[in-house]
């Protein structure tokens, strides 16, 4: 849809929708697709891009038992302070620090690695991560979702259990080397990467890279990310909700017009309930307009949903 914003003759979600569909689709397929030279679909792609409305699509493992990754939400004295000292350790704490920033809300810093560990400050939530789950958005605008999702509220007799896809794997997932680590760690922050760079870095063989590509599906999740009004419009935020009831809230947030990532963190911290020595928290990570009519809606199936936190993501 043209606009002031975006002059182009291509819709841009139909240019996610094939995104998601083909992490790797050529500037070339896109003009195949839509009908136009190369040279049009590769300024559609660069704008794209450059005005964020979609991401470089992202490679993350599913949650078996060697691929565990653990989050902590802490509460330190100085978060930027803190952020900025690992900036200045990265060379000695990448190998266990996966990503770390800045919030604000229920914790002030967040740090994911692939151990257990002992950060600095209070730890308010810890855990291992589930499985993702990322939502296909809706075609639509956010005043349309929020009376789909108000719609969806009025009309909920009973809340049925249903399998959820934020799952832990006990088993071991045993068809990896370190030639499927060192490809993982190529792709996970850019899925579009190409061939000859990983190649170089690796040192894997290219039949090696496409075995890795045509299996990852069975280890892993590819996120793309899609923000109709670019990702300045929108307000990325982290809730901590306590529930049991993980395909209704994911029903609710795939209504909005861009994507939710869906995860759960099994803690066995006391810290936020006493009487519970374990608990699974659903992490949901949306990016919204108006926090507090999504927040609003939340506390009103609050009764059967649970308890509710969240926290702004300042540093990504």
């Amino acid at each position: 849809m043209k606009s002031g914003f975006w002059p182009y003759s291509v819709d841009t979600y139909d240019m996610f929708l094939l995104l998601k569909k083909k992490p790797r689709v050529t500037e070339h397929a896109i003009a195949k697709k839509f009908h136009v030279n190369d040279k049009t679909a590769a300024s559609w792609w660069k704008a794209a891009l450059e005005k964020n409305i979609l991401l470089l699509p992202e490679f993350r493992r599913k949650a078996f038992h060697n691929f565990y990754e653990y989050f902590y939400y802490v509460n330190v004295e100085d978060p930027h302070e803190y952020f900025e000292e690992l900036i200045s350790r990265e060379a000695e704490i990448k190998e266990d620090i996966i990503h770390f920033s800045v919030q604000t809300g229920f914790c002030n810093f967040q740090i994911v690695s692939n151990k257990k560990i002992h950060p600095e400050g209070e730890i308010i939530l810890s855990g291992a991560r589930s499985d993702y789950f990322l939502s296909t958005p809706e075609k639509t605008t956010f005043e349309d979702s929020l009376t789909t999702i108000e719609r969806k509220l009025s009309s909920l007799e009973r809340i049925e259990g249903h399998p959820s896809p934020l799952v832990y794997h006990e088993s071991v997932y045993e068809d990896w080397d370190e030639f499927d680590e060192k490809i993982y760690l190529e792709f996970s922050r850019n899925m579009r990467k190409p061939f000859k760079l990983v190649l170089k870095k690796t040192g894997a063989k290219r039949d090696q890279i496409s075995d890795w590509m045509k299996r990852r599906d069975q280890f892993g999740h590819t996120i793309v990310m899609y923000f109709p009004l670019g990702l300045n419009s929108y307000q990325p935020t982290i809730y901590c909700i306590d529930t049991c009831f993980d395909s209704l809230l994911i029903d609710f947030f795939s209504s909005l017009p861009v994507p939710t990532v869906f995860y759960r963190i099994f803690s066995d911290s006391s810290l936020l309930y006493t009487v519970i020595s374990v608990l699974c928290l659903l992490i949901v990570f949306s990016a919204v307009l108006h926090l507090s009519s999504i927040i609003h809606l939340l506390q009103e199936c609050a009764p059967q949903g649970g308890n509710l936190f969240s926290t702004d993501q300042l540093t990504l």
